[in-house]
């Protein structure tokens, strides 16, 4: 079975969008670490943290950026436009570029050179969002370059867990 067609033209864009949601998606990744890093976690366990953590990875990045404790007015509209471009590229963004392509005459050239800019935009404010998430771990006392638990300490706490 064979895929539709699709012309050079069009995967460039694709490559593009393609490159640009990963930018995307890196950017709420850090989002939502920013807003983890806000988050008070409870005393005791791994169930009653994970409990109060869970629920952010199935908040949207607009839910994400409402639960943010911000005093800086100007990240919060570059956050604003973010979230509000990163639903364009991900509901409407490839149907918007078929039509435009179409009705406009557009050449894919501008719509590749489009997907870069925004790509640049959204790398730009996640490298602020993972500053400033270092900025509050350290004034909480937490290494962000430490590195995390190994397989053996992980297994350990999980069994200690199960023996409460």
């Amino acid at each position: 079975m064979t895929g539709p067609s699709v012309s050079h033209d069009d995967r460039r864009v694709l490559l593009a969008y393609g490159r640009t949601m990963l930018s995307v998606q890196l950017f709420e990744l850090s989002l939502r670490g920013l807003v983890q890093s806000e988050t008070e976690l409870p005393e005791g366990g791994l169930e009653e943290a994970w409990a109060v953590i869970e629920p952010l990875f199935r908040m949207t990045a607009g839910q994400l950026k409402n639960r943010l404790a911000l005093e800086d007015e100007d990240l919060l509209e570059e956050l604003t436009t973010a979230v509000s471009t990163r639903n364009t590229l991900a509901h409407e963004y490839l149907l918007l570029y078929r039509m435009r392509a179409a009705l406009e005459d557009r050449p894919p050239g501008d719509a590749v050179a489009e997907l870069e800019m925004i790509a640049d935009k959204f790398d730009v404010l996640t490298q602020q969002l993972d500053e400033l998430t270092a900025e509050r771990d350290q004034a909480e006392g937490i290494d962000p370059h430490a590195e995390g638990l190994s397989l053996e300490e992980a297994r350990r706490l999980w069994l200690d867990q199960g023996d409460e």
